[in-house]
């Protein structure tokens, strides 16, 4: 996912100097009591359309530094040893694979997707619907985050989640000269299943005729 520039997390994915200053050397400064606010836009060009996300609080405050909380700590994940938007990203996606409940929200017609009274704490944004589009990456968002332009702890965060699209299918050429297309990459899942169907077929002719 990115970020926009109100926030402390650059384009591409998170800030790692930044998002594990917010984590670690600035939660003491948060005020409990304070809510906030996580709004995803979608880019330009994204159809908002069967679009929807989950918002769920998977850390929270303790001691002045940011911990997972039950059952999420079973991915065994050390937030204070992440140390770029890659690792980051990999641990979002962790997370997400134990992420079940949370706040749900759809996309309007602006393509706007708010979740508010927010506590603080960690926040996994996971995609719950797609649309049209093949995936889009999970993210971790801090509330509160340091605004490196006021010098401020920002209690609203806008994230802009990367999408990623269906690849064209690819044809493949049999040796009987007919050409089929098959979804190659279309998510692995069905592709694979062709092709070890194929491979498999092959393999039993092959027995058949010893």
């Amino acid at each position: 996912m990115t970020f926009r520039k109100r926030n402390p997390f650059r384009k591409g994915y998170l800030s790692a100097a930044v998002f594990l200053a917010a984590l670690f050397g600035l939660a003491a400064a948060v005020h409990a009591e304070t809510e906030g606010s996580i709004t995803l836009i979608l880019e330009e060009g994204i159809s908002p359309e069967g679009i929807c996300f989950s918002c769920t609080k998977v850390g929270e405050i303790a001691g002045g530094e940011y911990i997972l909380e039950e059952p999420y700590r079973a991915a065994d994940i050390e937030l204070h040893t992440l140390e770029n938007s890659m690792e980051m990203r990999e641990a979002a996606e962790q997370l997400a694979l134990l992420a079940d409940g949370g706040c749900r929200g759809a996309a309007d017609g602006e393509g706007k997707i708010c979740f508010e009274q927010l506590p603080p704490g960690l926040y996994l944004l996971k995609a719950e619907e797609t649309g049209e589009y093949r995936a889009a990456d999970a993210a971790l968002a801090a509330i509160p985050s340091w605004e490196e332009e006021t010098g401020s702890m920002a209690y609203d965060i806008t994230v802009v989640p990367k999408f990623r699209p269906y690849e064209p299918e690819k044809r493949m050429v049999f040796d009987t000269g007919s050409t089929s297309s098959l979804p190659l990459c279309l998510g692995g899942a069905g592709a694979a299943g062709t092709l070890l169907a194929v491979l498999n077929r092959r393999k039993k002719v092959k027995h058949a005729d010893r």
